[in-house]
């Protein structure tokens, strides 16, 4: 068999290549495998492109370090920890597997039910927690001892319920964070409360309180924030819609909480593409990728149609996109509430589908102390599989640093 030819942005380390000790890469998730499952794609962000390279050339993407058979159309259902990329979907009482991106090995870990819409919260390298629609669980995955497992108190490699949040998961969630105490969950909620849960209290079970006074009384992100010891700030995307598309830095001068908002607008201004969905990646130390899917050759109508899903909530969603499916699958036309699905789209165009990759680092401007990128910013546009099913991309990429 002829070796297989590299595309451009594969010449100098394909999937294939030996690789550095300890050097991390981006890896992207994508629902395009049609024989029932996943490809995980491995981008290398460190490598200099060429120099005819344009910053708005479509790179194709590099060849899938992995495919895995998983229930299609529910990419939110992976998690990563340590470094492992875990697919939680629920294989009705069989193993979950968990690949493991340094050794490129496979393990297998417990089911415990289908998940509906997860937050997922890896806290240190062997703890993972699950907010879910109707449960609040965590998985551990300590190294395993000589000792048979029914002997351990608690099992080890096995899933904990734990007590219910005061707040519903589908209706009221906006941001969360890890605190930088690196074991307390912060959530964020529509009506601005902010409940936070001790991963390493000493109570059994620990509980969840809300935060009335002191740091990170509120909020204000779209989603996930990180933080970044350098500012001392939680930093994420805004969720003001006259920043939309801006950093936003929450940190704490003693005694008053502020709220930073970032100069520059990340996403993309191009009138020809539409912003469809965005994750912010933390790389360590002030360095972030901004993930952000963009589509091109929507109709005014479709963009309104998918912006109009976007604004739903979770489980309306959900539960509009299970009709959608059924109706796909009997070949019949759909309408629920204004939402057409069909096999056929609006203007019977299916829009290209691009993924922004934008590489920056942060910090304060030492004329205004306002967050900024500087000149920083470094983008690579990538297009994205045919093959992807659309329904993926109502929601938000899916993408981690390992």
């Amino acid at each position: 068999m002829l070796p297989r030819k590299r595309s451009r942005d594969e010449r100098d380390d394909g999937p294939d290549q030996p690789r550095q000790a300890h050097q991390r890469r981006l890896y992207l998730i994508f629902d395009d495998w049609e024989c029932g499952g996943y490809t995980i794609r491995e981008i290398n962000l460190s490598r200099r492109l060429d120099e005819d390279l344009r910053v708005d050339e479509q790179l194709t993407l590099p060849a899938p370090y992995m495919c895995l058979e998983a229930p299609r159309r529910l990419p939110w259902l992976f998690a990563a920890l340590g470094t492992r990329i875990m697919a939680l979907h629920g294989f009705p009482q069989g193993p979950l597997p968990f690949l493991d991106v340094r050794s490129r090995g496979v393990t297998f870990g417990p089911w415990k039910g289908f998940q509906h819409l997860p937050i997922y919260f890896p806290v240190g390298d062997h703890d993972l927690f699950a907010l879910d629609t109707f449960s609040f669980r965590s998985l551990s995955l300590q190294p395993l001892s000589l000792c048979p497992p029914w002997l351990e108190n608690p099992p080890r490699w096995s899933w904990r319920d734990l007590p219910k949040p005061p707040f519903s998961r589908r209706d009221d969630v906006t941001s969360y964070a890890l605190h930088p105490d690196g074991h307390t969950i912060l959530v964020g909620t529509a009506a601005g409360a902010t409940f936070a849960f001790d991963t390493a209290a000493a109570a059994e079970p620990p509980m969840w309180e809300e935060r009335r006074h002191g740091e990170w009384t509120l909020l204000p992100f779209a989603g996930r924030a990180h933080f970044v010891r350098d500012l001392d700030a939680l930093v994420g995307l805004s969720n003001d819609p006259a920043s939309l598309g801006h950093l936003c830095a929450a940190t704490t001068d003693d005694p008053a909480w502020k709220e930073i908002i970032g100069k520059e607008k990340l996403f993309s201004e191009d009138p020809a593409e539409r912003h469809v969905g965005a994750t912010l990646v933390y790389m360590g130390g002030t360095e972030f990728c901004l993930v952000q899917c963009v589509s091109i050759g929507d109709t005014d109508d479709d963009a309104g149609q998918r912006q109009q899903q976007l604004q739903l909530q979770p489980h309306e969603l959900l539960d509009q996109l299970q009709q959608v499916l059924a109706a796909l699958d009997q070949g019949r036309l759909l309408e629920i509430e204004g939402f057409t699905a069909s096999p056929k789209r609006l203007n019977n165009v299916k829009p290209r589908y691009i993924y922004r990759l934008m590489t920056f680092s942060v910090c304060y401007d030492s004329d205004d102390g306002q967050l900024t990128t500087g000149e920083s910013c470094r983008l690579q546009c990538y297009k994205l599989p045919e093959e992807t099913s659309e329904e993926s991309f109502y929601h938000d990429p899916v993408a981690f640093w390992l």
